[in-house]
């Protein structure tokens, strides 16, 4: 009966994955353009910049394509409607051709579950609805591979790939790495030269425009962003643990790190030399502290899969808090993953899998290098939920027949994989303070009041639920103190003092202040504590309202710190 009717159903659950969107869209954007977002307010200052001055005056640091977009669609004035509108059109756009693929391979059955499977899937709803290029950019990914698999035999395709392609390396330019694979793969494979040049070309172009600006503005000819010596250190120090966890030397108002590595070195760097520094800085750990690394590389393989979406400044958790779209957006890796291994195990075909097996295959690698959260393993939705829609395809074919012994190994299989994946602790609900702790903190200091108080409001009612003591690691490190806490506590107090604007609020803001400094006292060792309380005292200085327990615990706290230039 479905497949009888499979483009009504197919209509239907398009428009479901519209309205996902569509609702999210509006909702987030009524949140304000910066949402609490660092990373979309360093690309909406570069938008600005262009609009302003005509270009910034050093490389690019993150995302090349996206300040371009920000600028255009007017989102830099806080106008978001058309860049949300552009990445919800590209996402629906990259549905369609993972349900082409799954459909073509699989038959309309599969096609109909890839479409139900993204539709509701988080991550991908979440993305396309926030001011970061992470969605778009996973969209035209997977869209270049989709027409690779469905019109590999017409050359023009390739170009049409090519273009996709380009587009998704001008947005991330970690995903070079799976355009390379593709490239090599379409090669490997015998295709024409005139097919896989096609696919490459348009990367070429676009990776020479890069360079030429990245040249125009500092003088660096070099076709990339300049982040990844920073992210290397984030990701493998003393500190990690596999997932993203900021470090001190990195703060939210200096993501590059200039400050730290310029004191350092006592001297002013350029972006590469910048980069460079913080490469080799994360190269050294990693050369003086083998087991550690190793054990990291294997906690972030198993992280990668993991049915929690680990935030970097964005948590699902929070953004399911805001908004209800995203709260039904259910589907996640913990469903997917078991589906995936079902798909790849009862194919016969697997040759036309093998573009999405390299999507998977190079966000692991990534993830692997530098460190694992929803935004870096983003694009393996669009290599999973194919194969997903596949293996749902076999399964209900296989228990139609009561064929329960071959459908038994594959999904038993990726059930066992679930569940070992799932005994990686992530403290969910820490992360998930932290975020709203430090929404409040950005919110507040912007002046955006009624936003940090939601923020301060959800980040206490998460306080309350959390039980949480600190994972192994931090047992060691800060001798199994509430480290949570702690963070949510520090975070919170800054933001109530940042909005203090009321005398009715000073008794609130007191108290905070007072619970501040016994909190730090309490963990000396706990260098971010005495950070928070250092700017907060700074702060309150500033306002003429430096107190004499304001001026004692900015004296015990700058004591704690290291030395400042």
């Amino acid at each position: 009966m479905i497949l009888r009717h499979e483009r009504y159903f197919g209509v239907a659950l398009l428009l479901v994955a519209l309205g996902v969107r569509g609702v999210a869209a509006v909702e987030r954007s009524s949140l304000g353009t910066f949402w609490g977002m660092i990373d979309t307010n360093i690309y909406v200052q570069s938008a600005r910049a262009l609009a302003t001055t005509g270009s910034p005056d050093t490389a690019f640091f993150m995302s090349p394509l996206y300040p371009y977009l920000l600028w255009w669609s007017g989102a830099a004035d806080g106008a978001a409607a058309v860049i949300l509108t552009f990445q919800v059109a590209m996402g629906m756009g990259a549905l369609v051709c993972m349900a082409l693929v799954a459909r073509r391979i699989a038959g309309p059955a599969a096609g109909l579950a890839a479409l139900a499977l993204g539709a509701v899937a988080g991550p991908l709803v979440l993305y396309d609805t926030a001011l970061l290029p992470d969605g778009p950019a996973t969209a035209a990914l997977t869209m270049a591979s989709a027409v690779v698999v469905l019109r590999g035999e017409r050359q023009r395709w390739w170009w049409a790939s090519g273009l996709a392609a380009a587009v998704a390396v001008a947005l991330r330019s970690n995903l070079l790495l799976a355009v390379v694979a593709l490239t090599v793969w379409a090669a490997w494979r015998k295709s024409p030269r005139s097919a896989w040049l096609g696919l490459a070309a348009p990367v070429v172009v676009a990776l020479a425009l890069i360079a030429m600006t990245n040249g125009l503005r500092e003088g660096l000819w070099a076709p990339r962003s300049y982040n990844a010596g920073v992210n290397l250190y984030v990701g493998n120090n003393s500190a990690a643990e596999g997932t993203y966890n900021p470090v001190n030397e990195i703060s939210p108002g200096d993501m590059r790190g200039e400050a730290f590595a310029q004191q350092s070195l006592g001297r002013q760097l350029n972006s590469a030399q910048l980069d460079n520094f913080w490469r080799d800085r994360a190269l050294a750990w990693i050369s003086s502290n083998p087991g550690a690394t190793a054990k990291l590389v294997v906690r972030k393989l198993a992280l990668f899969f993991h049915p929690f979406e680990m935030p970097q400044m964005e948590a699902m958790a929070l953004a399911r808090f805001e908004s209800g779209a995203v709260a039904v957006a259910r589907v996640g890796l913990g469903l997917l993953l078991p589906l995936f291994v079902c798909g790849w195990w009862l194919t016969t075909n697997r040759r036309e899998l093998i573009p999405f097996a390299l999507i998977v295959t190079s966000s692991l690698v990534i993830c692997t290098v530098f460190f694992v959260n929803g935004r870096l393993r983003l694009p393996v939705w669009g290599g999973m939920i194919p194969v997903a829609a596949i293996g749902v395809a076999h399964l209900v074919e296989l228990l139609g027949r009561r064929d329960w012994r071959r459908a038994a190994m594959p999904l038993g299989l990726g059930l066992v994989l679930v569940t070992l994946v799932s005994q990686y602790p992530v403290h969910a609900t820490y992360y998930t303070a932290r975020g709203a702790a430090q929404y409040a903190s950005i919110e507040a200091l912007a002046g955006n009041t009624r936003h940090a108080r939601d923020w301060i409001e959800t980040g206490t009612k998460l306080e309350q639920k959390s039980h949480w003591r600190g994972g192994r690691a931090i047992e060691r490190t800060f001798q199994a103190q509430p480290a949570s806490e702690l963070l949510l506590r520090m975070e919170r107090g800054a933001a109530m003092f940042a909005l203090a604007t009321s005398t009715d609020q000073v008794a609130d803001y007191r108290a905070a202040f007072v619970e501040l400094v016994a909190v730090a006292d309490s963990m000396p060792r706990f260098r971010r504590a005495q950070e928070g309380l250092y700017q907060v005292c700074l702060a309150l200085i500033e306002r003429g309202q430096g107190t004499a327990e304001v001026l004692a615990a900015q004296q015990r706290a700058a004591q704690r710190l290291p030395r400042r230039g």
